[in-house]
């Protein structure tokens, strides 16, 4: 899943899965205004990710009402996974497929090449509990030592946002370490 790449995204700590992608050629870099709402919206669904992501922490204490959070946690938890599946038969989520995404690069598989040096939008669905997306902004390049068909230079984002996407693929990459580690 994640491991140190060797190829065209560099040799970098990257999130390596298959996801919903949806990837449109745009004619321009979005004006000011609508950089700061696709940033604000990627702020907001990286926090949720992020918060869905926390592992809880070992707790000895055996207490009536660390059972009762215990079991409220587990229902919510239950009813965002219910409501998350309503939602992706509600709206056509795109097809997953393989990508791989970096701090400046996502590359994707696809039957569908996008064309060389074109802007493009991506919107990149990063969970199945919390299916909306990421609005990533880029310029399509070349690569043939890869298996991706699709690479994207990423545009510079806010640093808040850049910073939490950071923190994602580093998530990500510890969980598969540690998977790898036991055996998982």
């Amino acid at each position: 899943m994640i491991e140190t790449e060797k190829d065209s995204l560099g040799e970098s700590i990257y999130y390596e899965d298959a996801r919903p992608i949806k990837c449109t050629v745009i004619e321009a870099e979005p004006d000011t205004m609508q950089r700061f709402r696709y940033e604000t919206m990627n702020d907001d669904v990286l926090t949720v990710i992020a918060s869905l992501d926390e592992m809880p922490l070992e707790n000895n204490d055996e207490s009536l009402n660390s059972a009762d959070l215990q079991r409220i946690e587990y229902k919510i938890n239950l009813t965002l996974d219910l409501v998350s599946q309503l939602f992706a038969q509600q709206f056509s989520l795109p097809e997953p497929v393989d990508l791989r995404l970096n701090a400046e690069r996502i590359a994707w598989k696809s039957e569908v090449v996008q064309p060389e040096n074109a802007l493009v939008s991506i919107r990149l669905y990063l969970n199945d509990r919390y299916p909306k997306p990421i609005q990533l902004f880029g310029h399509t390049v070349t690569s043939t030592e890869s298996e991706f068909q699709n690479h994207v230079i990423l545009l510079p984002m806010k640093l808040a946002v850049q910073d939490k996407l950071d923190k994602f693929i580093f998530r990500q990459h510890r969980r598969f370490i540690a998977h790898r580690r036991r055996g998982i």
